[in-house]
């Protein structure tokens, strides 16, 4: 886990790399401890939990999901104080919650042989408990607590956010942000909306410190390499359409993708993740309405 230099706060704030390559968020004040994001599988969810508990014996507050692809609930569940009866607070974006409340209802129903209300969901600890449309505060430590503010921006899924820490100048960016490896692409990505939300944070004078969803910390520039890596895989794999080239062909973009990040290559979890990308690029594509050719 790696503590990031931050003035003017009494927080200590942590960046943490789970073993498939995705950064989480950890931040620690007197009051308790907020966790940005979960990773992707129970175990190492509490891998994660055990690992909070050597830096602080301060309880676990709650949990902020940047997107819904960073949400399990099987792992916020195995996090709640007592399971059944207490839930851990975790916020996530409305339509994530729908998303997460789509795939959880069918789950339980085949578990259970009937379907869910969100409200029994949530009894489960396996649903959020909180939702927002455009903004919201978290807040650890009460009116002179640390402030945590939410804020959806879209493009990588219709419910993606970042959250900054009030006053130091850091943002955890969720998967909209990537450095030294292709970012991850979902079948709900919206490119050319995610190309003006990083056009955007690149203007933002009040961020210094970045946490991307994959790679090491560093600055807004990373911003840039995301929007170039959007921009040319979205270029070629338009062409492998448009050329009637089926799926298949993508393993070849893909090792082409691969040769311009060297730590992606040697990572099958990362080189996995690019493949999915380039798939639901492809998807997308395939989904677009056929350009009309005006007559003679």
């Amino acid at each position: 886990m790696q503590r990031l230099k931050v003035p003017n706060t009494s927080a200590r704030i942590y960046a943490h790399t789970t073993s498939d390559g995705l950064n989480l968020g950890c931040i620690v004040t007197d009051d308790g401890v907020c966790s940005i994001d979960l990773p992707s599988t129970v175990a190492e969810t509490l891998a994660w939990r055990a690992e909070i508990s050597q830096i602080t014996d301060r309880p676990l507050r709650g949990v902020i999901f940047t997107s819904a692809r960073r949400a399990l609930g099987d792992a916020l569940r195995a996090l709640s104080h007592k399971p059944g009866t207490a839930i851990l607070p975790a916020l996530i974006h409305e339509t994530g919650f729908q998303n997460m409340f789509a795939l959880l209802e069918h789950q339980y129903q085949n578990r259970l042989g009937e379907p869910l209300s969100p409200a029994q969901l949530r009894e489960r600890g396996v649903l959020p408990e909180l939702t927002f449309t455009e903004s919201a505060t978290f807040t650890l430590g009460g009116r002179d607590g640390v402030q945590l503010d939410v804020a959806r921006v879209g493009g990588f899924m219709p419910g993606s956010s970042v959250v900054t820490v009030r006053g130091t100048e850091v943002l955890f960016a969720g998967d909209l942000l990537s450095k030294g490896a292709p970012p991850a692409i979902a079948p709900q990505t919206d490119v050319e909306a995610w190309l003006e939300v990083l056009s955007a944070l690149r203007k933002r004078k009040n961020v210094k410190t970045v946490v991307p969803g994959m790679g090491p910390v560093c600055d807004l520039t990373c911003a840039v390499e995301t929007a170039d890596y959007l921009k040319s895989a979205q270029t070629a794999v338009r062409k492998l359409v448009k050329s009637n080239r089926s799926r298949e062909t993508l393993t070849v973009l893909l090792a082409e993708t691969l040769a311009k990040y060297p730590a992606a290559a040697r990572s099958l979890s990362l080189q996995q993740r690019a493949l999915s990308g380039l798939e639901a690029l492809y998807d997308i594509q395939l989904a677009q309405p056929a350009e009309v050719v005006p007559a003679a």
